[in-house]
């Protein structure tokens, strides 16, 4: 019997890293393949995928559920999705199906996060889906380098600059999935067992922020400099001044740098953080003069409502704030969920710096609550939630942790240098 469980689980571990690997690659090439689908009309590669995934992650969910209720905190990803079915009935019609379909997505990420939390039972385990989240990051390093060499990159009215998107379909997409695989060779670090092992992970951290730099994206930018030296501060201070130095040289010879961090700071009437600003106010303020408080205007409706607002005449419509476009779409309600989500796994990590017994697993959770904190900052004004191949990652980070440090579950110890 103990053999069969642990061939199922090796099951279950393989389809999780298959699953992660598909989801990192197929952004990008999903644009040239689109398929007519009845109700949904012409669906990419990558919405193909996530479609096909519902039965699965339904039948998962069914056939663990005692699993799936026993995984920490999963119940703040069913009360999100019990909010999106809860303003589906005030939803307007042309976006029900997006409000359906976005509950799915969510389950998709409850289902890769018991998925993990089930599959890994030992820090070796850990360690293998980590190296294998680094070793998918190649996909997008191959992207990312033909683009450089190619010319081939995102350009804006806001910014002429190119830029580097990876496989995914923007840079800010690839920006802010750079920060988890970061965290993620921080991790490496601290399960590596050579020498060897350390050098290559470090100079792969060199390789992963050159190209983040090349996405031009300012949270990102920021966010993993916070990583960077959160760990450096606490686990590697020699490296210190080294890292801050490069900063200030980064900062005065790259003229780009400097151009996109300037207009961050010197914030005039075209600049794109204004017309943020502008569409925020605006989309606040007629939730609530409209009375939608409580509810919202409906799951997928931010668009939709801002350009019933504003028009075109102001430019984008895409909210890049998690939290406004939440309360304009669930209202009140919403967003008191997902504040409680955030807090819920936040408070987790950090109470688990100090609570678990091993310094490996104390030292794994003191990075997943620096990035879990980074990426909130992120939120404010980008889409990270929204990510899914973001999401799903960090949360099959998260379910392994839990997983190997749970005190009522038999795992592996750790052997490791433990930095």
């Amino acid at each position: 019997m103990q053999i069969l469980n642990r061939n199922y689980k090796k099951i279950l571990f393989k389809t999780l890293i298959i699953l992660l690997t598909i989801r990192v690659s197929i952004d990008y090439m999903g644009l040239f393949v689109n398929i007519n689908l009845p109700i949904f009309g012409e669906t990419s590669l990558s919405k193909l995928f996530a479609l096909t995934l519902i039965p699965i992650t339904i039948l998962f969910i069914f056939y663990y559920q005692k699993k799936v209720l026993e995984t920490p905190l999963v119940h703040t990803l069913f009360l999100i999705i019990i909010i999106n079915v809860i303003t589906i009935p005030i939803t307007p019609i042309s976006n029900i199906i997006s409000a359906t379909i976005e509950s799915f997505r969510i389950l998709s990420i409850i289902f890769i996060y018991v998925l993990s939390y089930i599959s890994i039972t030992s820090y070796e385990l850990f360690k293998k889906l980590i190296y294998y989240i680094i070793g998918a990051s190649f996909i997008s390093i191959i992207f990312a380098i033909i683009q450089l060499i190619s010319d081939i990159g995102y350009t804006d009215v806001a910014f002429s600059e190119l830029r580097i998107f990876g496989a995914f379909t923007h840079p800010n997409v690839y920006g802010t999935y750079l920060l988890v695989i970061i965290a993620s060779i921080l991790i490496g670090l601290i399960l590596s067992k050579s020498k060897k092992e350390t050098l290559f992970l470090i100079v792969l951290l060199g390789v992963e922020f050159f190209f983040l730099t090349l996405t031009f994206t300012r949270i990102a930018w920021l966010m993993g400099l916070f990583i960077i030296v959160s760990f450096i501060l606490i686990k590697k201070r020699i490296l210190a001044i080294p890292l801050f130095v490069i900063i200030i040289f980064s900062y005065i010879t790259i003229p780009q740098i400097h151009e996109r961090i300037t207009e961050a700071t010197i914030l005039s009437p075209d600049s794109s953080l204004i017309w943020r600003f502008n569409l925020w106010h605006d989309t606040i303020f007629y939730t609530i003069s409209n009375n939608d408080v409580l509810f919202g205007n409906g799951t997928g409706t931010f668009m939709e409502f801002a350009e019933n607002i504003r028009g075109h005449l102001f430019g984008d419509l895409e909210p890049h704030n998690e939290f406004v476009k939440t309360f304009v779409e669930n209202g009140l309600l919403g967003l008191i969920v997902f504040i409680i989500y955030i807090t819920s796994f936040t408070v987790i990590f950090i109470i688990n710096i100090t609570k678990v017994k091993d310094k490996t697993g104390r030292n794994i959770f003191f990075i997943l609550s620096i990035l879990f904190i980074s990426l909130t900052i992120a939120s404010l004004s980008d889409h990270i939630f929204l990510s899914t191949p973001l999401q799903w990652i960090l949360m099959a980070i998260i379910g392994g942790a839990f997983s190997i440090t749970n005190t009522t579950k038999e795992t592996e110890k750790p052997s490791s240098n433990n930095l």
